[in-house]
């Protein structure tokens, strides 16, 4: 039997909050270097072992959408669209301006949505790279 004990996964995350529009948005933050901004699933933010280890190599911003999971309801976004431009306006507002974006599950039509959306944020999927684009 071995002496190792795994940390919970999410130990170096620290909670903020910050407010999109009047919405009080909270969010969980770890590491250093260009942001990562994750959006998790409707069912709300889950710590994994990934979100630990991308946060050696990048500065993790787990985004905690109001109404989704254990956070409260109040300023819940109706609609993907409506979700994608309060998740930006709440990046905005941290003074990220330059990041990337990962969703899982609902957060990766989210994040679709958010990056058609705005200008300065760009998407391509595999097929597009494999094609050469």
């Amino acid at each position: 039997m071995s002496d190792v004990v795994a940390e919970a996964p999410g130990r170096a995350f620290r909670q903020g909050f910050v407010d999109a529009d009047g919405v009080k948005v909270g969010y969980w933050e770890a590491g250093e270097g260009r942001a990562l901004v994750m959006l998790p699933g409707s069912a709300g933010l889950d710590f994994s072992i990934a979100m630990d280890l991308l946060s050696g190599q990048a500065r993790v911003i787990a985004m905690d959408p109001p109404g989704w999971g254990h956070a409260p309801e109040e300023g819940y976004a109706r609609t993907r669209e409506a979700l994608a431009h309060q998740m930006a306006t709440a990046v905005a507002a941290m003074g990220v301006d330059s990041y990337d974006v990962v969703g899982t599950s609902m957060g990766g039509s989210v994040a679709l949505f958010g990056c058609h959306d705005l200008p300065d944020v760009g998407v391509e999927s595999d097929r597009d790279a494999r094609r050469g684009r």
